[in-house]
């Protein structure tokens, strides 16, 4: 699992955060009026596949050891994946950690990121900045290729005088337990 961060410090600014309620739970109408399936969500099967690794990979670093029996079985779930984006000021873009487990995964992040609503398993599937200006996708990309979008937005935002990035993300939702019929 390789591991990315970075050093940038400029002044704090206001952020935002929204979240859509959008699922990728497939749509049973046909109606062509009927709602459609929200865009850029990773494939399913490969986000709940590079969770359970990132999982696996951070109780290994922490010395916590996972009994196979103990482990959660994906398949005993229903997921979703939501859409949210979230502003990231300069000042707390190096205290955003992110690994590659299938998927560049946030792996860790700092007290101030974690109030702006990232959480450890989410990924990055676009960085944005000064109103989609600068407007990148990232989804399904290798940590390196991300790592060089999100250092691009900063370096953008810094030249131009825009406060911060903004990162639409793709997080798991465990929704219940599945069917077993």
């Amino acid at each position: 699992m390789r591991f990315f961060s970075a050093v940038f410090h400029i002044a704090l600014f206001a952020s935002l955060v929204t979240c859509n309620d959008a699922f990728s739970v497939p749509q049973s109408n046909t109606n062509s009026d009927a709602p459609q399936p929200p865009t850029n969500l990773v494939d399913r099967g490969r986000f709940i596949e590079a969770v359970e690794i990132l999982k696996a990979e951070l109780a290994k670093a922490s010395g916590i050891e996972v009994d196979e029996q103990q482990k959660e079985d994906p398949s005993s779930y229903t997921y979703g994946i939501g859409k949210l984006k979230v502003g990231l000021p300069l000042e707390h873009a190096s205290g955003l950690g992110m690994a590659e487990a299938k998927l560049v995964l946030v792996n860790g992040m700092t007290e101030q990121v974690a109030e702006l609503g990232i959480q450890t398993g989410d990924t990055i599937v676009a960085v944005s900045a000064a109103d989609d200006a600068f407007l990148e996708s990232t989804k399904e990309l290798d940590l390196e290729g991300t790592a060089k979008i999100f250092m691009a937005a900063v370096e953008y935002c810094m030249k131009n005088g825009a406060p911060q990035i903004e990162l639409e993300l793709n997080r798991l939702v465990k929704l219940n337990y599945a069917d077993e019929s």
